[in-house]
C-alpha cells in the first residue's frame, strides 16, 4: 500500500495531466482522469485526499464533479483549476465547497505546490481525526498538537498512570479518551469528576460500598474503580480531591486492589488510571493541598494541553470542522468565513478554548439567516470576549481588507488605486492637459490615453492654482 498522499487530476487534455504529475509525482501518489465519469469510478477503489478538477470539460461539469465529490468522499481537498479568469466564477466554486480556486495556465509552480501541500495537510488530519476518536479537539497543525498526538500515541499502550493538564476547555477528557481508544484495552473507559460529586460521596463513588453502610442504600453499591476493570478510569478535576481521600486512592494505586466502604474484602482490580486537572498539582504539593506521594503516582507520564490562543493557526481548520457539524444541528448551509471573520477568530483570546470556539460558532450560525453561505462579521458582532482584529504596522496606506485577499486579487486593487490616482495628478498638475500630462509621466500620449480610458479616468476642470 502506498503510504503517499493521494492526489486525482481531472482534466480533459492530456498534457495538462502530465505537467502536473511531473510536478508532483515525486511527493504524491497520482491518479489522472480524462472526465468526471471516470474520476467517480476512481472514487470507488481509491482513497483520494486532493483533486484537482477542471472546471471545463465535455460532459460532466467540474462543478458537478465537485458536488459529486462533497456527496461521495467529503474528506477529500477539491481545487479547482481552470483557464476561466473571472472571480466570480472563483467565488462560486469556493462556495460550492471546494478548498481553492487556481488559474492555467500555472505560471508560478511554487504557490501552486503552497496550495496543494495545504489541502492534503487538511485531509490527512481528517484522517486523524478517525484515529482519535473523530473529534475534532485533538486536530491542528501547530507543533503544539503534534506533540500532544505523538505522545498520546506512543504512551497509549503503557499500564502507567497518566495526568493531562490543560485550561478548562482545551480537550482534557477527549485526550484520555484517545489515550483509552488507542491503549488495546477491553474494559470500558469510565470518567469521574471529582469536583462534582459531594465530599461525603466521592468515596463510596470510587470504591463502592457493602450494604447497610448508608441511609437509603439497597444492595451493594459498586464503584468506578470495579466498573472500570480492565479499562480505563478517568479520575477529572483531580486537584479537586480532598485531603483526607487521598491516601486511599494512593493505596489503590500502589496496591491494585480496592476495599469497599464498610467492608474489609481487599478486590484486585486491573484499570489503567489516567487522571486531569486545570490547577498545577505541582504548587498544590507545594502549599500542602496535595499529597506529594500521589502527585508523583499520578503523574508518572504527563501530557499537557495547549490552550488555543497558543496555536492561533488551527483556528481555521476547527472552525470550519465546527461549521460543517453545527450546519447540520441547526439547519444551515454556512460554506465559508470571510477573511474580516477569520480573523476576529483568530484573534480573539478563547479564554474557554476550543470549547468557547464552538460556542461563539453556535450562537453565530443560529443568528445567520437561512439561506447565508458566508459567516461574516456582523454573524460575531453580539458574540463576548471577541478582540478586534490586530492593527496592521509597518504598511502604511493599506487597508486591512487588502490585506486578507488572495495576492493577486489585493495586487489588481492596488495596482487600480494607483493607476487612478497617478493619472488623474499627474493631469491635475498639467491643467488637465494630456498631452503635458503624458509628458511628465514620461509615457506616449497614446499609452498615456489608454491608461485613462481602461481606468476611466476623465479630463477635469483646469486647476486654478497660482491664479
Amino acid at each position: 500500500m502506498n503510504a503517499l498522499p493521494c492526489v486525482l487530476v481531472v482534466d480533459d487534455h492530456p498534457p495538462f495531466r502530465t505537467a502536473i504529475r511531473r510536478q508532483i509525482a515525486h511527493d504524491f501518489e497520482v491518479l489522472d482522469a480524462s472526465s468526471g465519469e471516470e474520476a467517480l469510478e476512481l472514487l470507488k477503489d481509491h482513497r483520494i485526499d486532493v483533486a484537482l478538477i477542471d472546471l471545463l470539460m465535455p460532459g460532466m461539469s467540474g462543478m458537478a464533479v465537485l458536488e459529486r465529490f462533497r456527496e461521495r468522499s467529503p474528506g477529500t481537498e477539491c481545487i479547482i483549476v481552470t483557464g476561466d479568469h473571472d472571480i466570480e466564477t472563483a467565488n462560486q466554486c469556493l462556495n460550492a465547497g471546494a478548498s481553492d480556486y487556481f488559474e492555467k495556465p500555472i505560471l508560478d509552480w511554487g504557490r501552486f505546490n503552497q496550495i496543494l501541500r495545504r489541502a492534503v495537510q487538511v485531509a490527512q488530519l481528517r484522517k486523524k481525526a478517525q484515529v482519535f476518536g473523530g473529534d475534532d479537539t485533538l486536530l491542528g497543525s501547530s507543533p503544539e498538537m503534534e506533540h500532544v498526538r505523538s505522545r498520546i500515541r506512543s504512551c497509549a499502550p503503557s499500564s502507567s498512570s497518566i495526568l493531562i493538564q490543560g485550561e478548562s476547555g482545551s480537550g482534557k477528557e477527549l485526550a484520555a479518551r484517545a489515550l483509552h481508544d488507542l491503549s488495546g484495552r477491553t474494559g470500558p473507559f469510565i470518567a469521574i469528576n471529582c469536583g462534582a460529586i459531594a465530599e461525603n460521596l466521592i468515596e463510596v463513588e470510587l470504591f463502592g460500598a457493602e450494604p447497610g453502610t448508608y441511609t437509603g442504600q439497597n444492595g451493594r453499591k459498586v464503584g468506578k474503580f470495579e466498573a472500570a476493570r480492565g479499562g480505563t478510569l478517568f479520575l477529572d478535576e483531580i486537584g479537586e480531591l480532598q485531603l483526607q481521600y487521598q491516601p486511599k486512592l494512593l493505596r489503590a494505586l500502589e496496591q491494585g486492589a480496592i476495599t469497599r466502604v464498610g467492608g474489609n474484602q481487599e478486590i484486585p482490580v486491573n484499570v489503567r488510571v489516567v487522571s486531569a486537572t486545570n490547577r498545577d498539582l505541582k504548587a498544590e504539593v507545594d502549599a500542602g493541598r496535595f499529597r506529594e506521594d500521589l502527585y508523583f503516582r499520578l503523574d508518572v507520564v504527563h501530557v499537557q494541553l495547549p490552550p488555543l490562543r497558543e496555536r492561533s493557526g488551527d483556528v481555521k481548520m476547527l472552525t470550519y470542522r465546527f461549521i460543517q457539524e453545527l450546519n447540520g444541528l441547526e439547519g444551515k448551509s454556512i460554506r465559508r468565513v470571510s477573511p474580516e471573520a477569520m480573523a476576529l477568530l483568530e484573534r480573539a483570546p478563547w479564554p474557554g478554548n476550543v470549547r468557547e470556539l464552538r460556542n461563539a460558532l453556535r450562537r453565530a450560525i443560529v443568528l445567520a439567516q437561512p439561506d447565508d453561505e458566508v459567516l461574516t462579521v456582523e454573524h460575531l458582532d453580539q458574540l463576548e470576549g471577541l478582540a478586534p482584529p490586530p492593527a496592521r504596522s509597518g504598511l502604511p496606506g493599506l487597508s486591512p481588507e487588502l490585506l486578507d485577499l488572495p495576492y493577486a486579487e489585493a495586487k489588481e486593487r492596488i495596482v487600480a488605486e494607483f493607476t487612478v490616482g497617478y493619472l488623474k495628478h499627474q493631469l491635475h498638475v498639467s491643467d488637465q492637459v494630456i498631452k503635458r500630462a503624458a509628458e511628465r509621466a514620461g509615457m506616449l500620449r497614446p499609452n498615456f490615453s489608454r491608461l485613462m480610458k481602461k481606468f476611466q479616468v476623465e479630463i477635469g476642470a483646469p486647476s486654478t492654482e497660482g491664479e
